[in-house]
């Protein structure tokens, strides 16, 4: 039903995918795996996901080898 799709669509809002930078390898498959190339390393080569551009698919978490990558429910405040 229509109601229950926008509650869905209200939810993907409300959440978003973070990278551990303790759990993080540097090992870049999060980035590459990326069609919207929303995942960038930093000057340690940590990579962090860009709230903005993430299409929330969840490819970069099925990917990680080390499961650093979470969804995390909530607005990415960093972002606002």
């Amino acid at each position: 039903d229509l109601c229950g799709e926008s509650k869905g669509k209200m939810n993907e809002k409300l959440m978003h995918y973070e990278i551990n930078e303790f759990g993080c390898i540097g090992c870049s498959y999060c980035k590459l795996n990326c069609k919207f190339n929303s995942i960038k390393p930093d000057h340690s080569n940590i990579m962090s996901i860009t709230s903005l551009t993430c299409t929330k698919c969840g490819l970069c978490m099925n990917v990680c080898p080390v499961n650093a990558i979470h969804i995390i429910r909530g607005i990415n405040e960093k972002q606002l």
